[in-house]
């Protein structure tokens, strides 16, 4: 699959479903399926020597803790520390879990994008 069908299909899933927790049947079926499509250059364990970078080449940290696999996507978990903040900024639209009080403290995660994409 290519990286364009694996985001199409990531947006197909998420409209069918809502992000709802899904089925252990199709959970497992699609967790396999990120597992295997990881670059073998990198180590669901972590690594800090890798330099993560957008599509456009635009470094987004230096290094990452771990991959965790769940049934929307494979995300890389960065800590503060390894994250280039000049090439980040939060997704338009996005600010409310950071800036909004009903929010900015239950938020499981704020959702950052590359310069590079500043334009979306």
């Amino acid at each position: 699959m290519t990286n364009t069908e694996m985001l199409q299909f990531l947006e197909d899933i998420a409209k069918k479903h809502g992000y709802k927790q899904l089925p252990l049947d199709l959970s497992q079926q699609y967790r396999k399926m990120y597992l295997d499509h990881i670059p073998n250059s990198l180590k669901i364990s972590g690594n800090d020597l890798t330099v993560i970078k957008d599509i456009n080449g635009y470094v987004i940290a230096n290094g990452y803790d771990r991959i965790v696999i769940g049934d929307y996507s494979a995300y890389l978990e960065i800590s503060p520390n390894q994250i280039v903040q000049r090439n980040l900024f939060l997704k338009i639209g996005q600010e409310y879990r950071v800036h909004d009080p009903k929010y900015a403290d239950k938020v499981k995660y704020v959702w950052y994008t590359t310069t590079s994409f500043c334009h979306l």
